[in-house]
């Protein structure tokens, strides 16, 4: 068979279409997949930020304070990947401008236990 043969010509035509589709609905899944994870993990963050600012509170001193602990016990975890803090930001003309940022003392930091050794 030659190239100039109708066959050849259609199943050449044919493979190169449906590579094109194959790669475009490579692409369609992919960015569906990458949407859909995104938009899970900022519903999860949300949720735990709404229960991290709804257990706080202020003391009649005027401080914030820890009213309840998130329900997610590895906030708690030493080493899980999850960890939070309360940060006051400057207001007015210095914010933007490098200006230090003043911690309401909200860390909430544990000293972890490696290999089952005392905390450092």
């Amino acid at each position: 068979m030659s190239f100039a043969s109708l066959r050849v010509r259609l199943l050449v035509a044919a493979a190169i279409s449906i590579i094109l589709a194959l790669a475009l609905a490579a692409a369609g899944l992919a960015w569906l997949f990458e949407r859909h994870v995104e938009r899970w993990i900022d519903s999860g963050l949300e949720v735990e930020l709404n229960q991290l600012v709804g257990g706080l509170r202020r003391s009649p001193a005027g401080q914030i304070e820890i009213g309840k602990m998130p329900s997610d016990p590895r906030f708690e975890q030493p080493l899980s990947g999850l960890y939070w803090q309360v940060a006051i930001e400057p207001s007015g003309p210095t914010r933007g401008r490098g200006g230090p940022a003043a911690l309401a003392g909200l860390m909430h930091a544990c000293r972890p236990r490696l290999n089952g050794g005392a905390a450092r």
